[in-house]
């Protein structure tokens, strides 16, 4: 009776652990960058409006390397825009200490969240097919708490790797310099 008790302890306890240790090789791996780095693009042409803030994230001397951009997207012909969340990630190539390009790195999952907003759930998840990944939203209450909450920093962006598990994480704490948003404003008056 004692040994059939402590037999039935010692495997409840290996199968709890086995859990435990389990769900923590799936959870997300925030780092903080070595350096990021925020520019504006303005790609509007004759087809439509395009106002882009974009971030790179680099973890110099790991060599992966993100490319994180907001797009605000509205065509002419159509009453309203849309906003989108795209996401590259990629391995910096070293030859001979020069840096040679970037292979790209497959993701299947993307997100961002901060204290008041989270795109998971919020906005529509799609595979462009060419390794990233992409959230959009056409709800105007969505693309003003996401625009508000990417241009004051303190927030993270996360991404799963095809073939990995665990998500990573970056914590950017800063949002992009004043003359960046300033650039970014005046494409918005454009749109509007």
């Amino acid at each position: 009776m004692t040994s059939r008790f402590f037999r039935r302890r010692i495997v409840s306890w290996g199968i709890f652990s086995g859990l435990i240790l389990g769900s923590l090789g799936a959870l997300a791996e925030d780092l903080s960058p070595k350096s990021y780095e925020y520019k504006f693009e303005n790609l509007t042409n004759a087809t439509g409006f395009n106002c882009m803030l974009a971030l790179f994230i680099s973890n110099f001397p790991a060599p992966e390397f993100v490319n994180v951009r907001l797009r605000l997207d509205k065509s002419p012909s159509l009453p309203e825009g849309g906003m989108s969340l795209s996401m590259d990630v990629g391995e910096q190539i070293w030859r001979n200490g020069v840096f040679s390009g970037v292979k790209k790195t497959p993701i299947r999952q993307i997100n961002f969240s901060a204290p008041s907003f989270n795109s998971a759930g919020r906005m529509v998840d799609a595979d462009p097919g060419d390794g990233g990944r992409f959230q959009l939203t056409k709800e105007s209450d969505t693309m003003s708490q996401f625009l508000l909450a990417f241009v004051q920093g303190g927030f993270t962006v996360q991404f799963t790797r095809v073939n990995g598990t665990a998500p990573r994480g970056y914590v950017i704490e800063q949002g992009p310099p004043s003359q960046v948003t300033q650039q970014f404003n005046m494409c918005l008056q454009k749109i509007q």
